[in-house]
């Protein structure tokens, strides 16, 4: 049993997770994400990159409260 090259490049589930997140990002930024992936990457690494892109840009937008608004008590 071969145990691939232990960077998980070599994971085809891993790999079909990597091109979801890619394929959410893209959705979620309208098709305008611009990147560059160096050949060092590991496949985890990428991985998590991808969550925290599609987590930040399908968060709700927030609107920051000003300063004057939060002391107001009724």
């Amino acid at each position: 049993m071969s145990m691939g090259d232990g960077n998980g490049r070599d994971d085809p589930k891993r790999q079909k997770r990597i091109e979801d997140l890619k394929r959410q990002a893209a959705e979620l930024t309208g098709g305008e994400m611009a990147g560059w992936k160096s050949p060092d990457l590991t496949p985890e690494l990428e991985e998590e990159f991808l969550k925290g892109v599609v987590a930040y840009e399908s968060a709700p937008l927030a609107v920051p409260i000003a300063a004057g608004d939060a002391m107001k008590i009724e």
